[in-house]
């Protein structure tokens, strides 16, 4: 076999091939596979743009030839998107083009079945597809699910609609573009909608992972109460775990139990030191059935999430906590390499910059860069076009980095972290991701209350001004330990302050900072200070 490019004549003649396989096996995987395993490298753009621009395929031939084509490259997107030799993003996409090429060929009118199943495998590839920008990826699979539902209606086909449904929401719990508060909204009220069809007696499985995916909906959830919100998730996943045993069901009893995990590591009412004590026990069972050798992705992942815990915990010494949070990334990390899954490693880089950037053992100044070196590193892999939060969250990081930064000078570096907060603030706007702005812009005040260049005294109205737009949303009911974070730094702001009466500013400091221990007692908050 040729191991150089083929051309395109070479690649027409390659795909005929692969049909007359996918005919002769009568599509199966087992008989296929060892087969293109001996050339996956002719599975690439090539081969794409034959798929493309293909035309004697189906033009010309009678309507029963059309058929039988058009249901080979069906069959050929199903195999080629579980092909493991060729690549996952190329395999997505030609995927994409075979389907595209059929779909005229198919037309609802006449063939309302096949053009659906079309349809319905179109949209699962682009919720899946790596290439092209993951923001309109995420539309066309919405737009694509909605199109399908003309079809599969919940009266004629209950089952099929409620599959959709489900995928419908799951991407507008993904989705980027439009109002982040409204999509969680929608993905909710399609969920409740899913849930009229699988109830627990008919349909126990398929209900117990829809309410798995409203407990997840709810635990992002922006409107409405966020203890209130947490608590649901928290109901929801306990309800699940009715269903979902360990003995039964061992991986969606783990997935499960990592949600209420993640509830539990946010959890705004009980006592937040138990609550961090209790994810971390949740995740360690889950690490007894995500074993490393049998399930290295989920093991990974897990990991990741018990490395959050401990960097939250408030029991136990927090520098020891710190250094097991660094341990477990860096495990995770030995599975989650960047060659093989490029974006679950950045997110876990990014998450280690974090915790570099706030240890407490080592050479502090080591620390903040190895935590500047791990950001960029990541930030190579999640761009502002392709990953638009995640690049925000780790470009917050960044500024953080900077902003305690010891090397370098002071100065520049707190404008560095200045023209970073603000960058970020370009997607955590206040409409779509007030959680995210808030912390963004707590951290752009105090990074302000430290300014060296500009006016001393401008500087502290601009991050007074700052910190006071940070509690519209982070009120003490809803978000009281971030809520007493950034009271905290609005008094170290009047302690500073220039403009005014002396006085009168030292008195509103004081008064701040006793309510700020109403909530940070020193039973519960041990060790924290100016944070995001």
């Amino acid at each position: 076999m040729k191991q150089h490019p083929f051309n395109l004549n070479e690649a027409q003649h390659f795909l005929r091939t692969v049909l007359q396989q996918i005919s002769q096996y009568q599509g199966n995987a087992q008989q296929i596979y060892p087969i293109w395993t001996q050339y996956p490298e002719r599975f690439n753009e090539t081969l794409l743009e034959a798929i493309s621009v293909e035309t004697s395929l189906l033009s010309g031939a009678d309507q029963q030839s059309r058929l039988t084509i058009s249901f080979l490259l069906l069959q050929f997107s199903e195999l080629i998107k579980n092909f493991s030799y060729a690549g996952r993003a190329i395999n997505l996409d030609l995927a994409i083009a075979a389907l595209y090429k059929i779909l005229p060929a198919t037309p609802k009118e006449f063939f309302p079945n096949n053009w659906v199943v079309i349809v319905h495998n179109l949209a699962n590839a682009y919720c899946e597809r790596i290439r092209g920008e993951r923001a309109e990826n995420l539309e066309q699979a919405i737009n694509l699910w909605q199109q399908s539902l003309q079809i599969l209606t919940r009266e004629q086909f209950p089952v099929h609609w409620a599959i959709t449904v489900s995928n419908l929401a799951n991407a507008y719990y993904e989705r980027i573009r439009g109002e982040r508060a409204e999509n969680l909204e929608q993905a909710i009220k399609l969920l409740e909608q899913v849930l009229q069809v699988y109830t627990r007696e008919q349909f126990p499985v398929d209900w117990a992972t829809t309410v798995n995916n409203l407990a997840l909906a709810y635990y992002e959830r922006i409107c409405g109460e966020r203890a209130e919100n947490l608590e649901q998730a928290i109901k929801l996943s306990q309800q699940v775990l009715q269903v979902y045993t360990r003995e039964q069901f061992p991986l969606d009893w783990a997935l499960t139990v990592n949600t209420l995990a993640a509830a539990y590591c946010n959890r705004i009412r009980g006592e937040r030191a138990e609550n961090l004590e209790q994810a971390i026990k949740l995740l360690e069972q889950v690490l007894q059935v995500y074993t490393r050798e049998q399930f290295p992705v989920h093991w990974a992942t897990t990991v990741n999430n018990l490395a959050l815990a401990y960097y939250e915990r408030i029991r136990g010494e927090r520098a020891e906590n710190l250094e097991q949070a660094i341990a477990l990334y860096q495990h995770a990390l030995q599975i989650l390499t960047r060659e093989q899954f490029p974006v679950d490693w950045a997110i876990t880089v990014s998450n280690l910059a974090n915790a570099y950037s706030n240890r407490i053992r080592g050479e502090q100044a080591e620390n903040l860069e190895q935590a500047i070196k791990l950001s960029q590193h990541a930030l190579q892999i999640l761009t502002r076009e392709q990953f638009p939060v995640d690049w925000a969250r780790t470009v917050n990081n960044l500024a953080v980095a900077y902003r305690t930064r010891i090397r370098g000078k002071q100065a520049e570096n707190l404008e560095q972290a200045i023209a970073l907060f603000q960058h970020a603030l370009q997607v955590y706007t206040r409409e779509q991701f007030p959680v995210d702005w808030a912390r963004t812009v707590n951290n752009l005040a105090v990074a302000y209350i430290n300014r060296i260049r500009g006016e001393q005294a401008e500087n502290l109205e601009q991050a007074i001004k700052l910190l006071e737009q940070v509690l519209q949303i982070r009120t003490r009911e809803q978000f009281p330990v971030d809520w007493a974070l950034t009271v905290e730094n609005l008094a170290a702001a009047y302690i500073n302050r220039i403009r005014g009466e002396r006085a009168e500013n030292l008195e509103q400091a004081i008064a701040l900072s006793q309510q700020v221990l109403q909530i940070r007692t020193r039973e519960n908050f041990p060790s924290i200070g100016q944070q995001q």
